[in-house]
């Protein structure tokens, strides 16, 4: 049996980091202290998000991470695309960007790097909700065909790409 006192596995910094409140602290720490250093300026904005122009706290860590969701998938700038590409291996890449052309051309040079060729795409017109519209596609294709490259891969087998386009454009909501 797991008690919250004993030691997990070395950390990648060497360490041992007991499963305590303590223990994960160090673990946090040991990761900040490799990352690479931050700009002055990137300091001086993320101050300012925590803090406010007055330098008090206005927000806690929570409430930034759900004011940045929120800002990502309920404002009309947050509009993006949808996109369902069929490559010649009989694989589904199903996906989101806010950048389309770019990322279909970065799957098509993968994809020759690999001796294989993106044999039909699609790409929703930019729209709200993306986020929400990607995960509803994943679980389509999910249920419907066979995940490959582990689980939270897009990669999918055994769809008809016609099908996958049909349901992904019944997702996409035009804003008007």
């Amino acid at each position: 049996m797991t008690t919250n006192n004993q030691a997990r596995a070395p950390h990648h910094c060497g360490k041992v980091h007991p499963l305590t409140l303590e223990g994960m602290k160090e673990q946090i720490r040991c990761e900040v202290d490799q990352a690479p250093p931050l700009s002055p300026e990137r300091i001086s904005r993320l101050r300012l998000i925590i803090h406010g122009p007055s330098g008090e706290p206005s927000l806690t860590p929570e409430m930034l991470a759900q004011k940045t969701t929120e800002r990502l998938e309920n404002t009309p700038q947050s509009a993006g695309h949808l996109y369902v590409l069929a490559f010649s291996s009989g694989t589904v890449k199903v996906g989101r960007t806010d950048s389309g052309r770019r990322r279909i051309l970065q799957h098509r040079a993968e994809a020759a790097r690999h001796g294989v060729e993106l044999t039909d795409e699609w790409l929703s017109p930019a729209h709200t909700g993306w986020y929400q519209n990607e995960r509803a596609l994943i679980e389509h294709c999910e249920s419907t065909g066979i995940r490959i490259g582990g689980n939270k891969s897009e990669y999918f087998t055994g769809l008809d790409f016609a099908a996958v386009r049909a349901f992904a454009e019944s997702l996409v909501n035009i804003p008007k």
